[in-house]
């Protein structure tokens, strides 16, 4: 598409796109239709490729993030952090995108923005509200059947200590003293004061009559 162009206004034209994109909404569109018309090309033949409309749908916990594809390709999905974003990468450069949330995050994400990886391959970098997990991710057939979706499913992330109930405490209960078994309320026996020898064999003693 870009063959036979110098190097520096490629480079340039890129640049400028990839800026206006994550400004401008994305709508049902040919990702590099633009692109195609600014080097001469006719942005119909792009828009006549059977390609469908991409689509955000969402839930409290997991959201879906379509993208509309001119026919099966490979593709790879993961999840990132600081920020908290979901990469795609796919082996095509023509697709269609959904609409950019505008005023409010669409479920989980916040925004997106593509662009060109490689000569063959395309990236698209999903920004999200929380940390995310991708749940699953793959490739349908449209309902007509003339086109390939590729399915995203970005589902919030629950540490798994989160589910895990702290430990409770026990108590220890000691056992009774032997003493009091039957009389834990009585009163020990005082102790008696020492008595010396001679005391003792005096009293023992006892006279022969």
């Amino acid at each position: 598409m870009v063959h036979g162009t110098p190097w520096r206004l490629r480079r340039g034209i890129l640049l400028a796109f990839t800026i206006l994109g994550a400004h401008q909404p994305l709508q049902a569109q040919s990702l590099f239709g633009g692109i195609d018309a600014l080097l001469g090309g006719s942005p119909e033949t792009a828009a006549q490729a059977p390609v469908t409309t991409g689509a955000l749908q969402t839930n409290q916990q997991r959201t879906r993030f379509v993208i509309g594809l001119p026919k099966t390709t490979e593709f790879e999905v993961f999840s990132l952090s600081n920020p908290n974003r979901v990469v795609v990468q796919v082996t095509e450069t023509k697709l269609r995108l959904p609409a950019q949330p505008k005023t409010a995050p669409v479920g989980l994400i916040k925004s997106f923005q593509a662009g060109l990886a490689g000569t063959d391959r395309s990236r698209v970098i999903i920004y999200v509200t929380e940390p995310v997990i991708v749940s699953s991710a793959r490739i349908e057939k449209s309902q007509d059947g003339t086109a390939e979706h590729l399915v995203v499913e970005i589902a919030s992330f629950v540490p798994v200590t989160a589910s895990i109930a702290p430990p409770t405490k026990q108590k220890t209960v000691m056992s009774p003293p032997p003493f009091a078994w039957g009389g834990a309320g009585l009163q020990p026996p005082l102790p008696r004061p020492a008595v010396s020898p001679v005391v003792i064999a005096r009293r023992s003693f006892k006279p022969v009559i």
